[in-house]
């Protein structure tokens, strides 16, 4: 029921915060004290926070590449480097088309070439000799374009411009019959298989580079408000897989992330904004597995960190006043976390709040006895009966 308070942010005009004074109030007789019901109460004082969204998303390589065969032929070779979750470097073979047709085109290639040059020097020639027989001849005028055998020559030279290009196209096809890698990645799936023909163009293994790894993290239009500025903020991100075991508790691993780049269209169903978190170099953590993300938003100057310990199921706290009396107060969080409720003080009010642990039996302006503990205690038992009573209310 506490979620359906969200997003506002500011505390709830109904909730009234009560400073009491430093002091220890004086204490009542013991006889008194052994007539008022005890309360568990714990002291907030306000202080500065950060927001933190928690979000999900599944990891993904930055560049996931779906290798083709350029030229076509019968696969001699394929390296251990293509197996399926093989890793490879970039420029490593990783596979060879047979390449007996292809040599033998560029070196067809390269004759043509070379015809075509020396055609190109033999057109030169003749035409330097045909100037040089217009100026002897002593005819006056300017000799034609065709005299001089222009149109010749300019043949000449795109024959081998030609020529040039073709060889280019043949040493280039040659090369495709080499299959290397585009860069530092590992294998996700292959096709290819040795003694296999291809055709050009024949997907033959899909590989991700695992460099650089990210998540795609979808946030609702609040969440996204509640981030402040996006570009570069702080993300812890916990694994469900690979738990370590921390003291006597069992917690996911974690790694480091920063968001880099934001969706600049909004999700035309949902209305979801998506933000994309690099992950730190090194994390170890493999395509595919989801993660939950805590990203760090706006920073406040002041805000009260109340337990979800000290909320009774309606979403309300117990405060005491001057008088040790139980207030009930309802409270709009600016922002929650999985065990705490973060809530702004009264403007000018910024002061320490005793709160009761909710129990059973507790009644608007009754007077109790306070016993301050230096951390919040949740009682199963006392939030079960306390849940039970005011679902009979």
């Amino acid at each position: 029921m506490l979620k359906n308070l969200l997003g506002a942010t500011v505390l709830a005009a109904a909730v009234v915060f009560v400073a009491y004074p430093t002091e220890t109030p004086p204490e009542p007789a013991q006889a008194e004290d052994r007539a008022l019901l005890q309360a568990d109460v714990h002291v907030l004082k306000p202080g500065p926070q950060t927001d933190i969204i928690t979000a999900y998303g599944q990891v993904q390589p930055r560049w996931q590449s779906r290798l083709a065969a350029g030229v076509g032929g019968r696969v001699v070779m394929v390296s251990d480097k293509l197996l399926t979750g093989a890793h490879f470097q970039r420029g490593d073979l990783l596979a060879q088309i047979e390449d007996i047709s292809y040599r033998s085109a560029l070196a067809a290639a390269r004759s043509t070439l070379a015809e075509a040059e020396r055609a190109l020097l033999e057109e030169e020639q003749r035409s330097t000799l045909a100037a040089d027989d217009w100026a002897a001849s002593g005819l006056a005028g300017e000799a034609s374009a065709l005299t001089l055998r222009e149109p010749h020559l300019i043949a000449a030279k795109s024959a081998v411009v030609a020529a040039q290009a073709a060889v280019a196209q043949a040493e280039h096809d040659l090369q495709q019959t080499r299959i290397t890698a585009p860069f530092d990645g590992v294998v996700a799936s292959r096709t290819l298989n040795p003694g296999e023909m291809v055709q050009a163009g024949a997907q033959i293994a899909e590989v991700f580079d695992r460099r650089v790894l990210e998540v795609a993290i979808a946030l609702s239009a609040r969440q996204f408000a509640r981030l402040g500025t996006p570009i570069g903020a702080a993300v812890d991100l916990t694994a469900s897989q690979g738990d370590v075991v921390q003291g006597n508790e069992v917690q996911g691993r974690v790694v480091q992330g920063r968001v880099v780049r934001v969706d600049p269209t909004v999700d035309a169903d949902n209305r979801w904004i998506t933000v994309v978190v690099e992950l730190a170099p090194g994390a170890d953590v493999m395509p595919g597995t989801f993660l939950t993300a805590r990203i760090e938003g706006r920073s406040h100057a002041a805000l009260y960190a109340i337990p979800q310990a000290l909320l009774t199921t309606r979403g309300e706290i117990w405060a005491l006043d001057e008088g040790n009396r139980l207030r009930s107060h309802a409270v709009v969080p600016v922002f929650v976390t999985e065990d705490t409720v973060f809530v702004a003080p009264p403007v000018g009010s910024e002061q320490s709040l005793r709160l009761a642990v909710p129990r059973s039996g507790y009644l608007n302006g009754a007077v109790v006895a306070p016993r301050i503990l230096a951390e919040p205690r949740p009682d199963p038992a006392l939030r079960a009966a306390n849940a039970l009573q005011e679902d009979v209310q």
